[in-house]
């Protein structure tokens, strides 16, 4: 059980290099691993932080892939790994270039070790998970069928473009990728230029951008998916109609609903006294459960204020307010810069977190507040 989830989980004993496989019991180890690839829904690849992405790793990261079964990718010992802003890029750049069959997969570091990062190793399974059963709207399907044929157009046959390139691939398609294909060879000559790789590469981009689900112009910070793509999300929430007083308190609801503990880090004591109070007394009906360091046992607390970088709750998602900074968010699944459009100093201040942000390689978006004080996504 993982939550209120029952999951089977097969822990598999990997797959060495066919030269090297001698013993009986060995041989017979791999068949196992491999019918489990072909019966499960997600597969996670582990790979040694010191050692990662060699041959016989690739070459499983694409018999998962050719399977059709979702993929996440853990980096272990990353408790041994000193540089780790640095290395975390360098595994990104090296995942994009050695495995662009699998674009966007999932990546979490973690440490078997001390249990560190399991949480989001399995919040990128389940996330992973629902996207493998998403069933797709033929619509939809369609729209993004006709994309990719305007963007590399097939020759004509009999002096005729083939039409109505889909019918009901959408009833096919909710496992993977194999079912759109399967159905768009269903449109006579229409996979003449397209290859299989390159509309698997095109479905798997149209997915990271999402086309598939509603409209959610006005997503909460805590209302999408818990990991896009196994990394760290930063995101900047620019406050217009309303203040940090009034925006907080709805925000660490929604994360704790979500089962995420949270931490937020002002600029000083003071402002963290304040906070302290405003969650006790934001509402005559309720109150967050939450504590500071005054309060004691702060590795209980759900919600953590501070106004250091420590995280001794071990939570999920982290708050900066007030121009606070954070020197590494690798261990959180989220990060929030929460600042005031109307203080040109926080303006500036959150321009320079994005520029770091971006540098160092994390997922990255931009919400503010429309005249209603809902949130809009502007990048």
């Amino acid at each position: 059980m993982w939550g209120t989830r029952r999951l089977r989980v097969f822990d598999t004993a990997g797959l060495r290099r066919k030269a090297r496989i001698e013993a009986r019991a060995e041989i017979l180890s791999v068949g196992d691993t491999l019918k489990a690839i072909k019966f499960a829904e997600v597969v996670v690849l582990l790979l040694d932080a010191e050692q990662p992405f060699e041959k016989q790793d690739l070459q499983i990261a694409d018999l998962v892939a050719q399977e059709g079964r979702a993929l996440v990718i853990a980096i272990n010992k990353w408790d041994l790994v000193t540089e780790k802003q640095a290395r975390l890029a360098e595994l990104r750049e090296m995942c994009g270039r050695l495995l662009p069959q699998v674009k966007g997969v999932s990546l979490v570091t973690l440490s078997a070790k001390s249990g560190k990062g399991v949480d989001r190793l399995m919040d990128a399974v389940l996330a992973a998970d629902e996207i493998w059963n998403r069933r797709l709207p033929t619509a939809k399907l369609n729209d993004w069928l006709a994309s990719m044929v305007d963007a590399h157009p097939p020759p004509a046959v009999a002096g005729r473009r083939p039409e109505d390139p889909l019918h009901d691939a959408g009833k096919r398609a909710s496992a993977d990728l194999r079912g759109v294909l399967l159905a768009a060879q269903g449109a006579p000559g229409l996979l003449c230029p397209l290859s299989r790789e390159r509309l698997t590469g095109g479905l798997r981009l149209a997915r990271r951008s999402d086309p598939f689900q509603p409209a959610q112009g006005s997503e909460s910070l805590c209302e999408g998916a818990v990991v896009t793509n196994g990394e760290t999300e930063v995101y900047f929430y620019h406050l217009e109609s309303r203040t940090l007083e009034q925006v907080l308190p709805a925000l660490l609801e929604r994360s704790l609903e979500r089962g995420w503990r949270a931490a937020v880090q002002a600029a000083s004591p003071e402002r963290v006294e304040a906070l302290n109070t405003l969650l006790w007394t934001y509402r005559d009906d309720s109150f967050l459960p939450h504590g500071a360091a005054s309060d004691g046992a702060p590795e209980s607390q759900p919600v953590y204020l501070t106004d250091g970088e420590a995280n001794p709750n071990d939570a999920a998602v982290r708050f900066l307010v007030d121009g606070a900074t954070l020197d590494d968010a690798a261990p959180y699944t989220r990060v929030v810069h929460i600042f005031d459009g109307h203080d040109d100093g926080a303006v500036a201040r959150a321009r320079a977190a994005w520029a770091t942000a971006k540098t160092q390689g994390y997922s990255i978006s931009y919400w503010q507040q429309d005249e209603e004080g809902r949130w809009q996504q502007k990048a």
